[in-house]
């Protein structure tokens, strides 16, 4: 889906810091949801992803599949992240 997607320019606008991090690209297939953002504006001093960053990414795909998928059944309901946790092993 291109920047034109409802659901993304919602994301945008809504959660300012999609924007920030260069998520441009939001797929939703039924039961299926990926999002992608470049590495430059979400990079550490390792030359890798940024530890909050891909924490953010992977959670706003979470949140991002439930909210799409109960939309897409008529249901009228909210969803939230109550708790996360990540360990990284390797940068």
């Amino acid at each position: 889906m291109s920047q034109q997607d409802p659901f993304l320019s919602w994301l945008n606008e809504m959660i300012p810091m999609t924007r920030a991090m260069g998520i441009t690209h939001c797929e939703f297939t039924g039961d299926c949801l990926s999002l992608s953002a470049p590495l430059a504006p979400n990079i550490n001093d390792k030359g890798t992803g940024f530890a909050g960053a891909t924490t953010a990414l992977a959670t706003l795909a979470g949140w991002s599949l439930i909210t799409r998928y109960t939309q897409s059944l008529g249901l009228d309901c909210e969803a939230m992240v109550v708790e996360s946790q990540v360990k990284y092993c390797v940068p």
